[in-house]
């Protein structure tokens, strides 16, 4: 009994900490959950609750009847922060989708016993003091496409009133400073006319961001060797590239120096083959297929014409970009 009780438990803790984690591409919150959790980004939460991650909180929901959209490549570095050695099934699409579902409200009995639904226009309902500051932290994040943590402050400066009672349609965000913004909320009220609720608030959220530990070239893959972290004000910079989604497959698009801050207006997406990379060139005459290493010469996309020159003759060839990377001469 002893040893099957040692097997079984063998067993769990192999299950526990050696499985996949599958995130989903399409989540619906309850309308009262008013925070993301680790769990809810996985098919199997019971599963992955064993590892004790699942209480784990993401972030703020989405508003009642909202949709959020975030970066699969954020989720799964979320996820890293805690989990080693796991791997992850990715959703085939690069955003994941979050909607919070609205309650339904109750019905109410009349003297005469029959059942009636209470007036809920288009959505029409009060939102409080804390509903109207999370739709500011969810535009402040859809705006800066961040996803913000404990460590942001907001510094209400002049709010109109605490509550309004209508329909919510739109909420837009405008720069008076670097950290100083307006909030203009749109909602209709009982009678179907526009109003609005205007909120004057100051940002501040001290986080990791990157910072240039030497001169860089153009062209040049960003990592750890050129870069460092330190804590600065976020607002005070244009999108920096912070540490929570330091991006591995980017390139400078100019010419950085010593102790430059990064923003993300400096880097582009790298191409598949680099000027300069070494590939492995394959030319297939039908019957026999040739093989030779070739320096690429301009940058190039998976399945664009590049050219390039033979290591070994200084010739210069033209192919096709294929996975690998590999030069498909012949084509």
């Amino acid at each position: 009994m002893r040893r099957l009780l040692v097997s079984f438990l063998i067993c769990l803790s192999i299950s526990v900490f050696s499985f996949e984690v599958k995130l989903r591409d399409d989540i619906i919150l309850p309308p009262e959950q008013h925070q993301m959790f680790l769990s809810d980004f996985v098919e199997d939460a019971d599963t992955f609750s064993l590892t004790g991650q699942g209480d784990i909180i993401f972030g703020y929901s989405p508003l009642p009847g909202s949709t959020m959209k975030i970066d699969v490549e954020y989720v799964l570095s979320r996820f890293k922060r805690y989990l080693n050695d796991t791997d992850f099934v990715l959703p085939e699409k690069e955003i994941i989708t979050v909607y919070r579902s609205v309650s339904i409200p109750e019905t109410i009995e009349s003297t005469d016993s029959k059942q009636v639904t209470p007036f809920n226009p288009n959505g029409f309902k009060t939102y409080n003091r804390g509903d109207i500051e999370r739709m500011i932290r969810n535009a402040l994040e859809e705006r800066f496409s961040v996803q913000f943590d404990e460590n942001l402050k907001i510094d209400y400066v002049e709010f109109e009133k605490d509550s309004f009672e209508g329909a919510f349609k739109q909420i837009k965000l405008y720069s008076q400073s670097k950290r100083r913004f307006m909030a203009k909320i749109d909602y209709a009220d009982a009678s179907d006319r526009l109003k609005y609720l205007r909120i004057i608030f100051d940002c501040s959220w001290i986080t990791d961001i990157a910072i240039c530990k030497d001169a860089v070239k153009r062209d040049v893959l960003i990592s750890d060797t050129y870069v460092r972290f330190e804590q600065l004000e976020y607002f005070d910079y244009d999108m920096p590239v912070l540490l929570v989604d330091f991006p591995d497959d980017h390139v400078t698009k100019y010419v950085m120096k010593k102790d430059d801050i990064i923003e993300w207006r400096m880097l582009q997406k790298r191409s598949y083959v680099l000027k300069g990379q070494i590939v492995t060139a394959v030319f297939d005459t039908g019957s026999v297929e040739v093989t030779s290493q070739v320096e690429i010469l301009a940058n190039a996309e998976l399945g664009q014409l590049a050219k390039a020159k033979n290591l070994d003759s200084g010739i210069t060839v033209t192919g096709i970009i294929e996975s690998g990377p590999i030069l498909r001469i012949g084509y």
